[in-house]
């Protein structure tokens, strides 16, 4: 199901690795299982594919990217964004250069808590923390029970 997101950031699962969608991006699909609970969670709408087509034809006339290479593009930023670790797992790529509010995305993106005043590198360290303690956990769906 096509949806788009409203409110807040969705990690969207793309080929195994996380890329937050947030109200600004372009609607994605999603199945119709997960699409149901965002809606009923509020913090995603459906989206007409017919409406999709129109709003498509009308980027490509304004001499905006056509779907090739807004794929393209998305699949270069999903390079950009995330590695795979030896075990499979994907995390995002950052480093000192990458913007503080970048590494507050990815925090927030992923359950990291931090403080509102904290510096890049102390962050920079709890990401680096967290997904080295992330590959030692249990692999876990959102829908699975705690044991």
């Amino acid at each position: 199901m096509l949806i788009k997101i409203i409110s807040g950031i969705y990690g969207h699962n793309v080929n195994g690795s996380v890329k937050p969608k947030r109200a600004s991006d372009k609607p994605f699909e999603v199945e119709d299982t997960e699409a149901a609970r965002l809606i009923s969670l509020g913090v995603a709408k459906a989206v007409n594919p017919v409406d999709m087509e129109a709003v498509q034809s009308a980027d490509n006339t304004s001499g905006e990217t056509n779907d090739v290479e807004e794929q393209e593009a998305d699949e270069e930023e999903t390079d950009e964004e995330s590695s795979e670790s030896a075990d499979g797992e994907s995390r995002p790529n950052y480093s000192e250069e990458t913007d503080i509010q970048e590494l507050r995305e990815i925090a927030k993106a992923y359950g990291v808590s931090f403080s509102p005043n904290i510096g890049k590198t102390k962050l920079i360290q709890k990401l680096d923390e967290f997904f080295e303690a992330d590959s030692d956990s249990l692999d876990l769906a959102a829908g699975d029970p705690i044991v």
